[in-house]
């Protein structure tokens, strides 16, 4: 290639719309490019007409493969030396709104007027500050809709990606253990790899504002952090429902999202950012993937290590994991095929044939 000629690249970027009912990602390409009045590839040179044909090229061979809805790219130029790994953007049904209009911290007092029990005033002023204000994490839709009366395990929704909300209000900080819905049902949910995710919001009568809130990704839950409640007895007006416990210290730190923290509203796009990076867990049955990688934190937090072996794994979590998926019959398998996704995932890196891990992220 002459000296003064150099080859060039277009980025071409664009969003893609949903599938199946889950966010879908666009991503970010370099291709090389032709000038038609070139013969090569790779003796491009640099003048505008050049230029201008090579992009107009780029588009319309875009365009003619990209007959699915997709919006018309938009186009970059980019050197051909440069290393190009972007991270996706997230995309709702319609493209969205990346960053929705601020929050509202503010409560509504006028709401709860007339309601003397606590559980009710905490239930009408959480939901109707919600209704007003909370967002899809899972995709760049700007508002929630609100589930009907009585419907089990939710209580929004996003018409955008499906993704499903249960809202858990209290005017204190939440411990370790928190209250929560029917245990069969969440269950059943989990098992099949639809369990909701939870916001959990904590609010102020004086301040008369939200002061807390933040997300447990669904694909963060598992048998393992939830816990089956007594049954209730044959004189309560429920009689015979199952509640269930949501063990919050039994997450790990990245199985809870902030989205409110001590009174200030985060950005959105820090939030979905924190959110896509576990993205990955999203339909793993069972919780297995959650349950490995809160072991691998505890092991980590142990050890002062990030490297470990399968020999120290099983020996430490085996037994442990055993009774959490009691029907399970090969749990050593099980574990080593969740290190396979958290490798691929990039929280792990593989190091060698004897079993030893690294911890990447």
């Amino acid at each position: 290639m002459l000296r003064h000629q150099r080859a060039r690249a277009l980025v071409i970027a664009w969003s893609a719309p949903p599938l199946a009912g889950r966010h879908v990602t666009g991503t970010r390409y370099v291709l090389p490019v032709r000038c038609p009045s070139q013969r090569t590839t790779s003796t491009l040179p640099s003048s505008r007409k050049c230029s201008r044909e090579r992009t107009t090229h780029a588009v319309m061979a875009l365009t003619r493969r990209n007959t699915a809805g997709m919006a018309v790219p938009t186009i970059h130029r980019a050197s051909p030396s440069l290393s190009v790994r972007m991270k996706p953007r997230l995309s709702g049904a319609g493209g969205g709104v990346y960053n929705p209009r601020p929050m509202d911290l503010r409560l509504d007092l006028t709401v709860a007027e007339g309601y003397k029990n606590p559980s009710q005033i905490a239930r009408r002023l959480t939901e109707d500050w919600a209704t007003r204000n909370l967002y899809c994490l899972a995709c760049t839709s700007a508002h929630l809709d609100a589930a009907r009366a009585n419907t089990a395990v939710w209580d929004y929704s996003c018409s955008s990606c499906g993704a499903l909300y249960q809202l858990k209000g209290q005017n204190k900080p939440f411990g370790r253990r928190v209250s929560n819905s029917e245990y069969y049902t969440k269950m059943q949910a989990i098992a099949a790899g639809r369990a909701p995710h939870y916001a959990f919001l904590q609010y102020s009568i004086p301040a008369e504002a939200v002061t807390d809130l933040f997300v447990v990704p669904g694909h963060f839950l598992s048998s393992a952090v939830v816990e089956r409640r007594a049954e209730l007895s044959a004189d309560a007006q429920r009689k015979g429902w199952v509640g269930s416990n949501i063990l919050l210290g039994q997450l790990p730190e990245e199985g809870r999202v902030d989205v409110v923290k001590a009174g200030v509203s985060r950005s959105p796009v820090q939030v979905r950012d924190e959110w896509q990076r576990y993205g990955f867990l999203a339909g793993k049955k069972g919780g297995w993937a959650a349950d490995v990688l809160s072991c691998i934190r505890v092991l980590e937090r142990e050890t002062q290590s990030k490297d470990f072996t399968l020999r120290n794994f099983y020996a430490r979590f085996e037994s442990e994991l055993a009774s959490r998926h009691a029907d399970n019959r090969n749990v050593q398998a099980k574990i080593r095929q969740q290190m396979q996704v958290l490798a691929k995932g990039g929280v792990l890196l593989f190091v060698d044939r004897r079993g030893r891990y690294r911890v990447v992220a």
